[in-house]
C-alpha cells in the first residue's frame, strides 16, 4: 500500500529507479512501526523467555516499559531499509527485462518468480544484519550497548561467522517469501485495477441515464405539488 502510494505520487518525478527506491524506503518505514512490537514478542517466546505470547507481552511491558517493545528498532530500520530498496528495485528491474524480452506482462507467478530472485539476493546482503537486530531483541547482546557497538561485540565475539548464522535458510525464505509474497501482490494489484477500471467504465455509461433518471423524478415530483 504505502510502496504504491509513494511511487505513484512520484511518478512525475522522471527517474524511475530513484522513485522506486523512495517508495520502497517509505513502505519499510511504514511496516517497522508494526513489525518491531510484534517481532520483540516473538522472538522472546521463541528464545524461551516467555511461555507465550500473552506472559511475553505483560512481561516485556513490566521490566522495560512501552520501550521494550521496540528493542531493536534502529537495527530493524537498518535491515529493512536496505532489504526493501533491494528487493523492490531489483524485481522491478527484472520484470521490466523479461517484458522487453518477451515483449509481453507478466503472469503474477512469473512476476513471483522475479521477486523471488530478488528476496533472496537482499537476503544475503542483510543477513548480519537481520543476526544484529535478533542478538538484540533477545538480550544477547549488550543492552546499553548502541547498534554500532552490539554489531562489534558479535563480531569480536564470533567474527564474521557469527554474523552470518543463518545464512542459507534465511535466503531460502526469503525467497520462497519473495515468490508468495510477489505472485499475491502482481494478482491483487491487477485484480483491483480491473475493478477500478469496470467501476469507472460504469459510471461513464450510466452516468446520463442516472441523471436524466433524477430529473424524471424532479420533475413528478414537481407536478404532484
Amino acid at each position: 500500500g504505502v510502496y504504491e502510494l509513494t511511487k505513484k505520487s512520484l511518478m512525475s518525478s522522471g527517474n524511475e529507479v530513484s522513485t522506486q527506491m523512495i517508495a520502497s524506503t517509505m513502505g519499510a518505514l511504514g511496516s517497522c512501526l508494526a513489525r518491531v512490537p510484534a517481532d520483540n514478542v516473538k522472538q522472546k517466546v521463541q528464545a524461551g523467555i516467555y511461555q507465550n505470547t500473552i506472559s511475553a507481552i505483560q512481561g516485556i511491558r513490566a521490566s522495560q516499559g512501552i520501550e521494550g517493545f521496540f528493542v531493536g528498532f534502529q537495527s530493524t530500520i537498518l535491515r529493512e531499509m536496505p532489504f526493501s530498496v533491494i528487493q523492490f528495485t531489483v524485481w522491478e528491474a527484472l520484470k521490466r527485462r523479461v517484458q522487453v524480452r518477451y515483449k509481453r506482462s507478466l503472469s503474477p507467478w512469473e512476476s513471483g518468480l522475479c521477486g523471488s530472485v530478488a528476496g533472496g539476493l537482499a537476503a544475503a546482503i542483510t543477513t548480519p544484519i537481520d543476526v544484529l537486530k535478533t542478538r538484540q531483541m533477545i538480550g544477547d547482546a549488550p543492552r546499553d550497548a548502541s547498534t554500532f557497538g552490539a554489531f562489534r561485540y558479535i563480531f569480536k565475539r564470533e567474527g564474521m561467522k557469527g554474523l552470518l548464522s543463518g545464512f542459507i535458510p534465511r535466503i531460502q525464505l526469503c525467497f520462497l517469501g519473495g515468490l508468495i509474497f510477489f505472485s499475491a501482490y502482481d494478482f491483487s494489484l491487477s485484480v483491483l485495477e480491473q475493478a477500478l477500471d469496470s467501476n469507472s467504465r460504469l459510471d461513464d455509461n450510466w452516468g446520463p441515464l442516472s441523471f436524466n433518471n433524477s430529473q424524471l423524478v424532479r420533475e413528478k415530483e414537481a407536478e404532484e405539488v
